[in-house]
């Protein structure tokens, strides 16, 4: 339901020249959960991504990637020169839907929402049960069905919404939008705010702009409902890593 897969979905149709098929998708985007501009700009970017030179593709990832803002500009120089070319450099060039799918099943979405959902029940010593498929004839003929059924003038999963029609009241049948089961990480940070803000110390000057995090700390915490989880949760895993091994230390000396 998100915009890649109807990226992806718009691709095959002009790479297979269905041209009839690419005039309904196209009307029937009003259904969507994106609209024709972030279609066409998603297209753009995979057209970009895949020629620009890496230089170019370098700077598209500083600037594309908050977290980069707050790394101390000694280690952003040195892992710009090295490591981070090779990720922004990375490419899925995704040329029908039903790839796009396999890969995010086989390769990439899917084995890390699954380790992140194993270490996390471990962590709280939860035998956790994940339901899954493991008949290959069924996997197989889910991946045979054409692409132009699983999402059909502009609505998504629609192979499954046909065959629940009977069943589904006609406002969950006809949803249009798309939205994710988050869990509230804001009311969670908010009220420990200081303390989060108190590891953000000169130690970790090597690592991490700590000037910069503590003048913009305001900002981060107040951000992070529209820009999402990531980019703050990981400037607080290097501080509490560093913290805890400080402490660590402290004992064993």
């Amino acid at each position: 339901g998100y915009t890649p897969y109807y990226t992806a979905f718009f691709r095959e149709m002009l790479g297979h020249g269905a041209w009839h098929d690419l005039a309904r998708e196209w009307r029937g985007l009003k259904n969507a959960p994106t609209g024709k501009k972030g279609v066409l700009k998603g297209m753009l970017i995979g057209v970009l991504k895949k020629h620009l030179p890496r230089s170019v593709k370098q700077m598209g990832y500083g600037k594309r990637n908050p977290l980069l803002e707050y790394i101390s500009p000694e280690l952003k120089q040195q892992r710009l020169s090295s490591g981070l070319v090779r990720l922004a450099g990375r490419i899925y060039d995704w040329r029908s839907l039903n790839q796009m799918l396999f890969s995010l099943m086989s390769s990439t979405s899917l084995p890390s929402l699954l380790r992140y959902e194993d270490r996390n029940s471990m962590r709280f010593q939860i035998e956790s049960r994940t339901p899954f498929a493991d008949d290959r004839l069924m996997i197989e003929e889910v991946f045979a069905i054409p692409s132009v059924y699983k999402i059909h003038g502009g609505f998504s999963k629609w192979l499954l919404r046909e065959s629940m029609r009977p069943i589904l009241p006609e406002k969950i049948y006809k949803r249009q939008d798309k939205i994710g089961f988050a869990t509230p990480e804001h009311a969670w940070l908010q009220p420990k705010s200081e303390h989060f803000k108190s590891l953000m110390n000169d130690s970790l000057s090597e690592y991490l702009d700590v000037a910069k995090i503590r003048r913009e700390w305001g900002n981060l915490i107040e951000k992070q409902p529209k820009q999402g989880i990531l980019p703050l949760w990981r400037l607080l895993n290097v501080a509490m890593w560093a913290d805890k091994t400080r402490k660590k230390t402290r004992r064993l000396t």
